[in-house]
């Protein structure tokens, strides 16, 4: 019914379903079913998709002979699912090859459904981006007879919270930016744009003499992390402006529509490894894979929260760190050198980028 609950076993993220639906065989993903009655020279009959997978019994059939039988004969007439055999000897598990594409399953007199697996559409309660990942959104919040188990075969795609006055002024000069200006707004934004860009920082000197970035006079500096080199350097010859020198250790050459070639220069940041030493007290619920868990979490939030000149705070490293469950923190060291012994926060300069990776984390 409207409303079933499930929650994210990390998180207690709660999800719910908006529109009632049936779990039917008629629209399954995955099937349990058993053999019930065994008969001598009898077919067995699996129909899926319309589409007829048999087995003859001989004459001195047994069970699992008949169970074999099905579950050679059942992929053989339908490609797109699979059959295995369960713990119970009489029974056989069919599932979609593709997990999110369901079957019309239908079964002769001598067999019957088990347990049978449908889709159901489900939003989360709250605003926002609300993260479940694949097979994480498994506790049952909403009790109902004969449902047994749940999981999202699909990540959810994430929500975002209502633009605020001051973002929508934000994004409306961004947006007008693109449209024609060579502002460096309009470069970091065009060049944003580029697949697979994370960021982009421009930096600028208007004046008459090298300034203190170590920038030519009348030049500009962009520092890009991601993106093909090919695609970012077409991206500021498009909106950089007529005249200005560029600096960079990338070089790229642009034919321009003249058929002049054009060197647009660049910079990748430079990585800065971060390294991170936790101590942990663990108590019974805490996961034998925790301190893996805590590792991914931890690259995972650096992955997608770190950008050029983002800056390393510590405080912010406890959420992916207790998404975890099962412990607490009993220390939490942070630093650019292995074994690091301070927990303050890591000034990442704006042509530097800050990464966090597995390898580099240490849990006690």
């Amino acid at each position: 019914p409207t409303g079933f609950t499930v929650a994210v076993n990390t998180t207690q993220e709660e999800f719910e379903i908006v529109e009632p639906k049936t779990i039917i065989s008629s629209s399954t993903t995955k099937s349990t079913i058993s053999v019930d009655i065994v008969s001598n020279n009898t077919t067995y009959t699996v129909t899926i998709d319309g589409v007829d997978a048999t087995f003859l019994s001989d004459a001195s059939a047994t069970e699992a002979e008949i169970v074999s039988g099905l579950i050679s004969a059942i992929p053989i007439a339908v490609p797109t699912v699979t059959a295995v055999s369960t713990v119970n000897s009489n029974e056989i598990l069919i599932t979609s090859v593709d997990e999110l594409s369901e079957k019309n399953v239908e079964l002769d007199s001598n067999i019957s459904f088990v347990k049978v697996t449908s889709l159901i559409p489900m939003q989360s309660k709250d605003f926002g981006p609300i993260v479940a990942p694949l097979d994480q959104l498994v506790d049952i919040k909403t009790f109902i007879a004969g449902v047994d188990s749940v999981t999202n075969k699909e990540i959810p795609v994430l929500g975002f919270i209502q633009e605020s006055d001051a973002d929508f002024r934000a994004r409306r000069e961004t947006e007008l930016a693109k449209t024609g200006s060579s502002s460096v707004i309009a470069i970091r934004d065009r060049v944003n744009l580029v697949e697979d860009v994370r960021s982009t920082v421009v930096l600028e000197n208007f004046t008459n003499a090298t300034d203190g970035n170590g920038l030519v006079a009348h030049s500009i500096q962009v520092i890009v992390d991601g993106g093909t080199d090919a695609e970012v350097a077409q991206a500021i010859f498009d909106t950089k402006p007529v005249g200005t020198d560029m600096n960079g250790a990338v070089t790229e050459t642009i034919t321009d529509s003249m058929g002049i070639d054009r060197d647009i220069k660049f910079d990748r940041p430079t990585e800065i490894t971060i390294y991170i030493e936790i101590t942990l007290t663990t108590f019974s619920d805490y996961p034998s894979d925790g301190d893996d868990q805590i590792k991914e979490a931890l690259e995972t939030y650096g992955t997608e929260n770190l950008f050029a000149g983002d800056d390393v705070i510590t405080s912010r490293l406890y959420s992916p760190i207790n998404s975890v469950v099962g412990h607490q923190v009993d220390s939490l060291f942070i630093g650019t050198s292995a074994s690091p012994t301070l927990s303050n926060p890591i000034s990442i300069d704006l042509t530097e980028l800050a990464k966090i990776s597995t390898v580099n984390i240490v849990i006690i």
